[in-house]
């Protein structure tokens, strides 16, 4: 997941990134936004009609919406993280990459691309992210910068069970989130850390990013 760039980004720069990534990458080993696409008009689509058919009792994967856990393990999600710049708006109609490649990571509902949806603040948006599940989507939340309320929001975003949480706190080993995270999630559980970035309690509970 990375954030566009600022300062005029254009979609030259988004197939640069989409080679650079499969140099490293096999496309074996990513699932795309086209394959989540499979044979509807847009991503929002499909994930809709993916999460009313399990509604409905019908669990089937019929070649679209988010694939089976057992063919996902170890697989990578190419994202882009839209929702400061909303570039993808201008760019995506006639951007491949944007199109096929990447999924975008933003805060709107309605765009054809929507799939991964950035929400800010757990208690306010409380609904959004009951539709989020409703819609097959899913949900972002950052908990912020230094935020008074951040365990809280942590605490009611994994009550709703939100997919990604993101935050920026310094000095996490002496957090309430931290210490929570820390007992919350055993050693087996496929959350990794950046190894030269994480908190200590990393060592004894995570895996290493870069094992």
């Amino acid at each position: 997941m990375f954030t566009p760039l600022t300062g005029g980004m254009q979609c030259r720069h988004i197939q640069n990134i989409k080679r650079q990534l499969l140099e490293v990458f096999s496309s074996d080993s990513l699932i795309l936004s086209e394959q989540v696409r499979g044979n509807h008009s847009s991503l929002r689509l499909a994930l809709k009609q993916q999460r009313d058919n399990e509604l409905n009792g019908s669990y089937t994967y019929d070649e679209y919406g988010w694939p089976p856990l057992i063919s996902s393990l170890g697989k990578i999600l190419p994202v882009i993280l839209d929702d400061a710049y909303n570039r993808a708006v201008e760019l995506f109609n006639n951007c491949e990459p944007l199109m096929n490649f990447f999924f975008i990571a933003q805060a709107a509902l309605n765009c054809p691309y929507t799939s991964i949806v950035c929400v800010s603040n757990p208690f306010t948006q409380q609904q959004q992210l009951i539709e989020n599940a409703n819609n097959g989507l899913i949900t972002r939340i950052l908990l912020g910068y230094g935020s008074r309320q951040l365990f809280e929001n942590y605490k009611l975003a994994r009550k709703y069970g939100i997919h990604i949480i993101s935050t920026d706190s310094v000095q996490c080993d002496d957090t309430p989130l931290c210490r929570s995270i820390a007992t919350s999630f055993s050693a087996s559980s496929p959350v990794l850390c950046n190894r030269l970035t994480r908190p200590t309690f990393c060592n004894r509970t995570f895996s290493d990013l870069d094992e």
